[in-house]
């Protein structure tokens, strides 16, 4: 077989493979979700070890929007040079019941810290 007639076959497998990727990320993506939020202020941060798992960062970004937008997320990345990971957020707009649903969670997570440390 020539190189013309593998190459359909190579980007096959490629697809395939990225593919797989995706699901494995918007299953973990979607484990990160709290019901509570309605599938709202979604966050995923890869290791090191798993972003360079990846043929490139870009790659990575790029299968992180591809998960995040079948959960209906619109996705922001960022990269993490010194610390080789890589995020990404969920950014959108968020209905006003949600985001005070949301500020309540943060304050009690944070109440609960502080009253774990204090000083007494």
């Amino acid at each position: 077989m020539s190189s013309d007639e593998l190459a359909p076959r190579r980007k096959q497998r490629a697809d395939e493979r990225f593919e797989s990727v995706v699901d494995d990320l918007e299953a973990l993506m979607r484990s990160c979700l709290k019901p509570q939020f309605e599938g709202y202020g979604g966050q995923i941060t890869l290791s090191r070890e798993r972003t360079e798992a990846f043929e490139s960062v870009n790659e990575g970004r790029k299968a992180l929007r591809a998960a995040g937008k079948r959960l209906g997320w619109k996705v922001r990345t960022y990269y993490e040079q010194d610390g080789g990971r890589l995020h990404a957020f969920d950014v959108r707009e968020r209905p006003e019941h949600v985001s005070r649903a949301m500020s309540r969670h943060a304050a009690k997570a944070i109440d609960g810290f502080f009253r774990g440390h204090s000083q007494d």
